[in-house]
């Protein structure tokens, strides 16, 4: 990936997931390291697209969990 002739874009290399994991392969970081790095700015994504998703206020929001069928949310919306 790194090495192919069309390299990743400088945005792409920089997306979480990749950007660490590119570093753990450049012999920068160990393993463990770059999970961890992962695991941190996943969370600090997740709650920057929280604060993000409250500037919405005319937006009805629906809790919905994993074990909710396609036909339940649906009727949710209707």
């Amino acid at each position: 990936m790194l090495a192919e002739e069309k390299p990743l874009s400088l945005q792409a290399r920089s997306a979480i997931g990749y950007a660490e994991i590119i570093d753990y392969l450049a012999g920068k970081e160990t393993l463990e390291k770059a999970v961890e790095k992962i695991k941190i700015n996943t969370r600090r994504f997740a709650k920057a697209q929280r604060t993000w998703f409250k500037t919405f206020k005319n937006v009805n929001w629906l809790n919905v969990s994993e074990d909710n069928t396609v036909e339940h949310v649906l009727a949710k919306v209707v």
